[in-house]
C-alpha cells in the first residue's frame, strides 16, 4: 500500500512538474543539467536526452553569466543568508536553433546527501526586451522631433 502510494506521488509530481509553464532547470555541483522539464523543451528547443548530463554553459548560457550567478548564490547560502537570491537575473540564452532568448532566471541552491544542486525557475522575456527597445527608439525619436521645433511652438 505504501509503495502504491509512493507510485501515486512520483506521478502526481511529474504531472504538475511538466504541466507548468515556466521552464524548470536542476543542475548538479558540476553545473550538469539533472533535471528538464517540457517548458525547457518548448524554450529552448533541446529533448530531455540532448541536455541531460550536460553542463549549461556547452549549450544553453554563456559560463561568465551562470557560474557568478552560481558562486554568489552558493555564498550566501553557506554565510546563512537562505538558499536564493532576492532577486531575478536577466541574461541571454541560445535556442537549439542558434537564435538568442532573453530570459529571467530566479535560482536557488540546496543540499542533498552532502551535493549541491542549483534549481531554476525560467521565464522567456524576450518579447518584453522587444517592446523596451522599441518604446526606446521612440522616446529618442519624440525628443528629436521636439528638438527641432521652433521655440514658440
Amino acid at each position: 500500500m505504501i509503495e502504491d502510494e509512493m507510485q501515486e506521488a512520483q506521478l502526481k509530481f511529474d504531472v504538475v512538474i511538466n504541466s507548468v509553464r515556466d521552464t524548470i532547470i536542476i543542475t548538479d555541483d558540476q553545473d550538469r543539467v539533472t533535471f528538464w522539464n517540457k517548458a525547457a523543451e518548448k524554450l529552448f528547443g533541446y529533448s530531455w536526452e540532448e541536455v541531460i548530463w550536460k553542463k549549461l554553459d556547452q549549450f544553453l548560457v554563456s559560463a561568465s553569466y551562470y557560474k557568478s550567478y552560481i558562486e554568489e548564490i552558493k555564498h550566501n547560502f553557506l554565510e546563512g543568508k537562505g538558499n536564493s537570491l532576492d532577486r531575478a537575473v536577466e541574461m541571454k540564452a541560445r535556442h537549439k536553433d542558434g537564435k538568442e532568448v532573453f530570459i529571467e532566471v530566479s535560482l536557488s541552491i540546496f543540499n542533498f546527501k552532502d551535493n549541491w544542486y542549483s534549481v531554476g525557475i525560467v521565464k522567456d522575456i524576450s518579447e518584453q526586451k522587444k517592446l523596451e527597445e522599441e518604446n526606446k527608439i521612440k522616446k529618442e525619436r519624440l525628443k528629436l522631433i521636439l528638438k527641432g521645433l521652433p521655440a514658440p511652438a
